[in-house]
């Protein structure tokens, strides 16, 4: 027998402050990935988010209700992905 396990909601999910910063933080991604991928294909564009989404889980979030600068993962991903290429003198 299949148990359905319950949805738990907290209500910051339906929070509209939550949803403005999560929608925020999607159009960032979204266009560093599409250009990413239009610069230099899929695979470096699949990696290179990642990269964007562990430079977002490092940020400093505000103190106040300010949103977080979310180009300041782009920017740490651009770095990391500029540093990956080839011809990159850091590479040695």
């Amino acid at each position: 027998m299949l148990h359905r396990q319950e949805a738990s909601w907290s209500s910051d999910e339906f929070n509209p402050s939550v949803q403005l910063l999560v929608a925020s933080a999607e159009r960032e991604l979204s266009s560093f990935f599409l250009a990413v991928h239009a610069l230099f294909g899929v695979e470096l564009a699949h990696r290179s988010a990642l990269d964007w989404i562990e430079e977002m889980s490092s940020l400093e979030w505000p103190k106040n209700d300010a949103m977080p600068n979310w180009r300041k993962a782009t920017l740490g991903a651009s770095i990391r992905l500029a540093s990956s290429m080839p011809g990159n003198p850091a590479e040695g």
